[in-house]
Order: C-alpha cells, then structure tokens, then sequence
C-alpha cells in the first residue's frame, strides 16, 4: 500500500513476494505473489526429528503468481 501512496509502479519498479499465502495477500493491491506451504506438515515433521536437529527437512511448496512479480 506504502508503494501505492508513493507513486510507484508495481512490478515495474519493485517487485514484492510474500511466504505463508496468507489471506491478505489475496486482496492487498496489488495482489501479492507468495510462496505456498503446509504449516502443519512442517509441525509435524519438525516434531518428529526434534531430539535429533538439525536435520534438513523437504516440505511440498508451490509459488502462487499474483500481481506483484
């Protein structure tokens, strides 16, 4: 909203991503591209390997294209 009030143009001049698909990102303007992921997953594996850290985890994401990119 910050970029709207000064005039710039978005994504010409800054482009903006977001991570977690929040439901904000839907509807701010412009619509935000984000990063999609499960957060329960990420939880539940966490919770599994925890006394064992660190460990590198691979959790299912997808990019969620919108106006800002």
């Amino acid at each position: 909203m910050e970029c709207d009030r000064q005039k710039w143009d978005i994504p010409s001049r800054l482009a903006v991503a977001g991570f977690g698909d929040f439901e904000i990102s839907r509807y701010s303007f412009p619509t935000l591209t984000t990063v999609s992921v499960n957060c329960i997953e990420i939880g539940l594996q966490t919770g599994t390997i925890y006394p064992s850290l660190p460990q590198r985890l691979v959790i299912p994401h997808s990019i969620i294209e919108r106006e800002s990119t």
